[in-house]
């Protein structure tokens, strides 16, 4: 099968599955996504993960703290501050007031610990500064498909 170049292949499902772009010529160019820019920034983002998971499960010496789960780390507009999406266990997930309180409960203890989190992250980069971390809860996925699947 030859590789031809077709000026009407659709420049959207190339980038997709490609992960690279199509020039106005038909040259191929790296995508924005993969910009060595952004690459460092996901990179950051997986060792500020790995540091804040290690620090929230043993330095902070709370037990409320331990049971969370970091969903996830993103850039938040960009590398100098970084959004930490936290999954609260489903253990209160019952009535919906008990999970809001508990996770005015969660914020207050991450508050406490704030400096000691962003340490852990600063240790764990090679940064002149380290980044500013604001945190979000997001819906336990495992709970919510195991909803669905006994309805």
């Amino acid at each position: 099968m030859s590789r031809r170049k077709d000026s009407s292949f659709d420049a959207d499902f190339f980038e997709g599955l490609t992960g690279r772009q199509r020039g106005a010529r038909g040259d191929v160019r790296r995508s924005r996504r993969n910009s060595r820019g952004e690459q460092k920034a996901l990179q950051l983002c997986r060792q500020a993960q790995r540091a804040l998971s290690l620090a929230l499960a043993g330095e902070c010496d709370d037990d409320v703290l331990r049971s969370l789960y970091i969903d996830s780390v993103v850039p938040a507009p960009d590398a100098t501050q970084l959004l930490v999406r936290l999954v609260i266990p489903g253990t209160v997930r019952d009535a919906r007031d008990a999970r809001d309180a508990r996770a005015d409960d969660i914020l207050a203890r991450l508050n406490r610990v704030h400096g000691l989190l962003r340490h852990a992250v600063a240790e764990a980069i090679t940064r002149k500064r380290a980044p500013e971390l604001a945190f979000i809860f997001v819906p336990d996925r495992s709970s919510a498909q195991e909803e669905v699947s006994h309805e």
